[in-house]
């Protein structure tokens, strides 16, 4: 596990997080989602400005083996991105989903 997210979390300046805002409008647009295509996930993601190379990483990080996803479990691995510790993290959880 370890070494597969050192592997999609690497720095580079061409991949820049999303901000807090960006991830929260998603998640207001996909709360009653259940399931959705990794395709259409990328598209909402796209449409609120989230670079697709972060989707990219994320969706790997999440080993998503179905091309099903939980737009919730994207949401919250992308929010790993937006924090910069344990704390931080879990701050933007509750401001985003409540």
């Amino acid at each position: 596990y370890f070494a597969q997210l050192a592997s999609v979390t690497e720095v580079a300046l061409a991949f820049l997080p999303p901000t807090l805002e960006q991830v929260r409008n998603v998640w207001t647009q996909m709360q009653n989602t259940e399931m959705i295509t990794k395709d259409d996930m990328a598209a909402v993601c796209t449409s609120h400005d989230i670079q697709i190379g972060v989707l990219e990483k994320v969706m790997r990080l999440g080993n998503f083996l179905t091309d099903l996803v939980d737009p919730k479990e994207v949401l919250c691995l992308l929010l790993t991105t937006v924090g910069d510790s344990l704390m931080s993290v879990l701050d933007t959880f509750f401001k985003v989903f409540g």
